[in-house]
């Protein structure tokens, strides 16, 4: 019943499922159908476009190619009219000229050149072109103009920047010899280069230069040598070098040719130094030695003055100043060299040293005049009229003591430390032989012998108190030799009066007897006829003696009041017993004309000796100098 029912409904909802499901699946099959002849069509009709596309691709790409051409064609054309046309657009500038007011001016200037120049390398590369040739030749003359302009301006640079520099605000290098004393100075130490060209004008030289030599444009370097040789001698010429050729400076070091030399090598260190920053290596040995050669000839040229004006000076004069200029440039060649190297001409070096070796020989030349002034006897043969110290001997102590400050470059000119010492003790032995050849063709023993006592009383003591002495080995064996030569002299002085004092040196018995007479005053004929010939032949020695010898001078204080001592010793002392004894006897009626000097006339006339002349005593100050009184 009811069940059965309930099933064949069932089945029956199965059977409509089941039609819906086969209907839906056919109306898919129609649809799938459609949908794939839709794809085909459509996959034909994109195989279509795809062909159409592809051929409208290749047309474009050929026509985008020839766009390009066309385009790199103008540029190209554009960039040879440019080259063509540089000419007329920078011939405005050109004409201009740098401005000087206008800081940018030489930059403009500059950069207008390197358009030429580029324009320039073009177009000689395509000679082809139409006008290329005609635009060279414009180009070339915009080229010439420029650099004519640019020659100016470096010409005005140079001078403008370049800086003045006075010596005489700088001190030369002191010696390094540990005995010389430096000169207190507020003045710096002389640098070893000096700022020639203000640093804002070097950036701009450089530019100019580099211009110069990318065009091959070379006479700049000329303007450039002589416009800083001008520069360079006209700070060397401050020091005014012809004015040191006879100078004669007694201080070692301080001869004024010692700083130019000192100068002027600081001058060339710093030229060199601003052609190594302006310049190419190719033009630096032409322009280095173009630039120093004047300097080099003020040097050459005043040393060679020097050197002919010292060696006219007499007896060795100039040994000083050319042992002192020797010693001085011998110790700074070596910077000349250095700062010389790679001029280009080695001659520079070889005048130099050829200066020096000619300074060293005519020191050695000097030295060899002096040893033979020294021993040449026909030279001032008599010895002065007043027995006074003689020239050659004042000269050579002289000399000793200046030479003495030089002993170090002595030594090493003649390569022995003790050369001083050596040429000291041969001068002084050479001057006491010449002295001793004058003293024995003296007429006047006498005048000899006070000639010998002057000038060896002066030798010792100018030795003793120089620097010298301190160089003397045997300091003991020379005072001793002096002393005994001045003592020599002494003993031969005293026995000159011994004429005199033993015509009043009575023999003691006829002393005794005057003596006995005189307290009888009763005296015998003999007696007063010895006392008057005794009074009178003293009157005429003593006087003739006196009158010699009043003209005698002794300048040194000390020996002249020993050599007065010893003669008041000799004369005073017997004189004064026999005026004692004789003046009160009445031996003659004319007693006056024979008793005609009191014992203190005679003592102030002994203390009066060896003052010398009104006009010695004028030369005295000159003569106690030399001896250091």
């Amino acid at each position: 019943g009811r069940s059965a029912i309930m099933d064949l409904e069932a089945d029956n909802n199965i059977l409509q499922s089941i039609l819906f499901i086969e209907n839906s699946m056919k109306r898919s099959q129609d649809l799938t159908v459609k949908m794939v002849s839709i794809l085909d069509n459509f996959e034909n009709r994109l195989s279509q476009l795809e062909t159409d596309v592809s051929s409208i691709h290749g047309e474009t790409t050929h026509l985008k190619k020839i766009n390009t051409n066309i385009n790199n064609s103008i540029t190209a054309i554009e960039e040879i009219m440019a080259f063509f046309n540089v000419g007329n657009e920078v011939e405005p500038r050109i004409k201009e000229g740098i401005k000087t007011d206008n800081p940018d001016s030489l930059d403009t200037y500059l950069t207008s050149l390197d358009e030429i120049a580029r324009a320039m390398d073009h177009l000689q590369l395509n000679l082809n072109y139409k006008s290329s040739e005609k635009a060279l030749v414009h180009l070339r003359n915009l080229r010439q103009a420029g650099l004519e302009e640019c020659e100016k301006a470096f010409s005005n640079i140079l001078r403008h920047y370049s800086i003045e520099i006075d010596p005489s605000q700088y001190r030369g290098t002191p010696s390094t010899d540990s005995d010389l004393a430096s000169t207190e100075s507020d003045l710096p130490k002389l640098p070893d280069q000096v700022e020639l060209l203000s640093s804002q004008g070097i950036p701009e030289l450089k530019k100019i230069i580099s211009r110069f030599d990318r065009f091959g444009h070379q006479t700049y370097i000329r303007e450039y040598w002589e416009r800083r040789s001008r520069f360079a001698l006209t700070n060397i010429k401050k020091l005014s070098p012809d004015r040191m050729i006879r100078e004669d400076v007694i201080e070692r070091g301080a001869h004024p040719y010692v700083y130019l030399i000192q100068f002027t090598l600081t001058m060339i260190k710093s030229e060199r130094a601003l052609v190594e920053t302006l310049l190419n290596k190719d033009n630096f040995g032409e322009v280095l030695s173009n630039t120093i050669e004047p300097c080099l000839d003020i040097i050459l040229q005043v040393g060679e003055s020097i050197l002919k004006h010292q060696r006219s000076i007499e007896r060795g004069g100039g040994v000083y100043t050319l042992l002192d200029l020797w010693d001085n440039f011998e110790a700074i060649v070596d910077g000349y060299k250095k700062a010389m190297s790679g001029d280009g001409r080695p001659n520079h070096m070889e005048d130099i040293r050829d200066l020096i070796k000619k300074f060293a020989n005519g020191a050695r030349k000097c030295l060899e005049d002096f040893e033979q002034h020294v021993k040449d006897t026909d030279h001032s043969k008599h010895i002065p009229p007043d027995g006074t110290v003689h020239e050659l001997t004042s000269h050579v102590c002289a000399f000793l003591q200046r030479l003495y400050f030089y002993r170090q470059p002595l030594g090493r000119l003649l390569g022995d430390v003790n050369a001083f010492r050596v040429m000291s003790v041969k001068l002084l032995g050479d001057l006491k032989d010449n002295l001793m050849y004058k003293a024995k063709k003296e007429k006047s023993q006498i005048l000899a012998t006070i000639f010998l006592l002057n000038n060896y009383h002066f030798i010792q003591k100018t030795i003793k108190k120089s620097s010298i002495w301190n160089l003397f080995s045997n300091q003991a064996e020379f005072t001793k030799q002096y002393n005994e030569w001045i003592l020599e002299q002494r003993n031969l002085y005293k026995a000159s009066w011994k004429n005199v004092y033993t015509l009043v040196t009575l023999d003691p018995a006829v002393e005794q007897k005057l003596i006995e007479s005189s307290e009888k005053k009763s005296w015998g004929k003999k007696e007063k006829s010895m006392l008057k010939h005794r009074f009178k032949d003293f009157n005429k020695e003593f006087g003739e003696f006196y009158e010699t010898q009043k003209h005698y001078f002794i300048p040194d204080a000390e020996l002249r009041t020993l050599i007065r001592k010893d003669t008041r010793a000799l004369v005073m002392e017997p004189y004064r017993k026999f005026f004692d004894l004789g003046a009160n006897v009445p031996f003659s009626k004319k007693k006056s004309e024979y008793v005609k000097f009191d014992p203190s006339v005679i003592a102030n006339m002994l203390d009066g000796l060896f003052e010398g002349t009104q006009e010695q005593v004028k030369q005295k100050p000159k003569i106690l100098s030399k001896l250091g009184s």
